[in-house]
Parts: structure tokens; sequence; C-alpha cells
């Protein structure tokens, strides 16, 4: 179906054994929590050490501009609590769009009220997962979400 043909489109033109899968992370926490140790959830070199290149963003807006700049992310990552524009609202926007229309977007929150996730369920939201999650299972998703990693 559509989700097959996306995901040709995506891989087409690429050397076998490539590593196509973009990786888009939306993060409004603290300046620099991207690369802390500590916090390996938003630290891109965990998603580019597994084979994913990595596309940050530091708000919803910032994530539509790059958007509207030509970004093309395989997955989406976002956090539900960000200054302006929370998560659900960016899911939103992005649904609205023709080339996030289709992609897989996860939420990764401290959140874990259930209808914080109807919310975000109903926006577009693909998957939900509750922090703390270790990189290995948040790696896992990833994976069954966008193979090829």
């Amino acid at each position: 179906g559509r989700l097959a043909a996306l995901k040709r489109s995506v891989t087409a033109g690429l050397a076998d054994g490539a590593k196509a899968p973009i990786a888009f992370i939306v993060h409004g926490g603290p300046q620099g929590s991207m690369n802390n140790a500590w916090s390996y959830r938003w630290n891109p070199a965990v998603f580019a050490g597994a084979g994913y290149g990595v596309v940050k963003a530091a708000s919803g807006e910032e994530a539509l501009h790059k958007l509207q700049g030509g970004a093309r992310p395989n997955l989406v990552i976002t956090d539900l609590n960000m200054a302006a524009m929370n998560g659900i609202d960016l899911i939103r926007a992005m649904r609205q769009m023709a080339v996030t229309r289709f992609t897989p977007i996860l939420m990764l929150t401290t959140e874990s009220a259930m209808d914080r996730r109807q919310e975000a369920r109903s926006a577009g939201a693909t998957g939900w997962i509750v922090k703390p999650v270790q990189p290995a299972d948040l790696l896992a998703v990833v994976r069954q979400m966008v193979p090829g990693g």
C-alpha cells in the first residue's frame, strides 16, 4: 500500500547497504540536552550509531520550518511538552503536510495520562513511549517502524 510505496521512494537509487532512514528528533528541553550523556533518548549519537541519519529541531516551529525547507524524515520522534507549540499541535500540523502525512511519528514523553495519549493518537501519532526508556528498547521500536537502520 501507501507505506510500502513510501519506503520504496525513500530507498530508490541508493546503493545496496546504504543507510537511508532519517530520524527527525524534535525536543524542546534545555539547551544542550541533546548532547548530554544522561539524555540518551534525545542524543542523536544513539540514532546515528544505529545507522540513522538525524535531523534535530529544538521546537515544533523549527521542525515545521525544516520540513518546509526540504527535510524528508522517515520517522519523527517528538516531545510532548515544548514551549510555544506542543508535540500534539506539531503532529496535527505535520499530518496536514503532504511530506509527513504518512510518516510514523512517536511521542516520547514523561506524560502517561490516557487522555493525553488519546489526544495524540487522534492528532495522528503513530505511537507513545513513556520515559524513561532504555536506548536499546527505543531503537527496537524505531526499527519496527522504519527498517533499515
